[in-house]
């Protein structure tokens, strides 16, 4: 594998209330790439990345990453968490209670604390003043930028991340958007977005993916003329109706869309997917 890739090629059994599912995911992309992914509660995308980052072990497969073999089951090669160049921003913070915000950002550089370091992510964050805070102390949003800022102190190669901005405000999750995609181009390094917020996945992600029953599919991203998602609406695909004036049923938001399709245009759509809609060009009929 070339020292510019990333290759994960995975199996796992997973329990799900109705059964069971595999997780199958063959996934390439490169050293310096971000790449998101969405999809239901349950589909496997955080097991994903605890196999990525060595926390939990797939059945069968392979990691490999800038040409070392993180994993190779066949092989018997596993490497532990600590020997792999990533990081894992947990979407339920895990930060250490009895530690400050400075003390868990700290934590995170070993044995090369520097406060230099600290206090550019502290300040990126919007952390500052709460340097000396302790995590039961913190709001949601305030837990989740520690944990980031966390993450990022690490100066990984590569920065999985599950939904690390739920819970912020607009303003301070717009910011930290721009500082992980800056961080990522600048550093030359890779990211795995979990997110289900559409907006969010267009305004950050190079590639998507939509990961269903533990597969993943490719998702569709605006053009790249149009990328500002602030203009677009993003829809899920729910259904593509088959008749002599064929329909696309979309959910926006807590609603059902029906959309006219061109019958001259051949379906290239399936449930699941994602649609982008301008909304300068929609009309309603009913």
């Amino acid at each position: 594998m070339s020292k510019d890739k990333i290759l994960i090629r995975v199996k796992k059994r997973m329990p799900r209330s109705a059964g069971r599912v595999e997780l199958s995911i063959d996934l390439e992309m490169a050293a310096d790439e971000l790449v998101a992914i969405t999809g239901q509660s349950g589909s496997g995308k955080s097991t994903l990345l605890r196999i990525i980052s060595g926390l939990e072990r797939p059945d069968e497969g392979v990691i490999h990453f800038r040409g070392t073999v993180w994993l190779d089951t066949a092989a018997r090669i596993n490497l532990p968490p600590q020997r792999r160049a990533a990081a894992l921003v947990f979407q339920d913070y895990a930060l250490f209670p009895h530690w400050t915000v400075r003390q868990n950002i700290n934590f995170a550089l070993g044995r090369q604390q520097n406060d230099a370091v600290v206090d550019e992510l502290l300040e990126a964050t919007g952390l500052t003043n709460l340097a000396g805070r302790y995590p039961p102390l913190l709001s949601g949003g305030e837990a989740q930028r520690v944990a980031l800022a966390r993450g990022l102190a690490q100066h990984p190669d590569f920065l999985l991340l599950d939904e690390p901005l739920a819970a912020l405000d607009p303003e301070t999750r717009s910011s930290l958007q721009a500082y992980v995609v800056n961080y990522c181009r600048q550093s030359g390094k890779a990211a795995l977005l979990i997110s289900h917020d559409f907006q969010e996945i267009a305004k950050m992600a190079g590639r998507a993916y939509v990961m269903r029953n533990g597969q993943l599919h490719p998702a569709n991203l605006p053009d790249q003329g149009r990328r500002n998602p602030a203009n677009l609406l993003c829809a899920e695909v729910v259904e593509y109706r088959r008749r002599d004036d064929p329909k696309l049923v979309c959910r926006l938001g807590n609603n059902l869309l029906e959309l006219t399709v061109d019958p001259a245009v051949p379906q290239v759509y399936g449930p699941g997917d994602l649609v982008w809609l301008d909304p300068g060009q929609l009309r309603i009929v009913n």
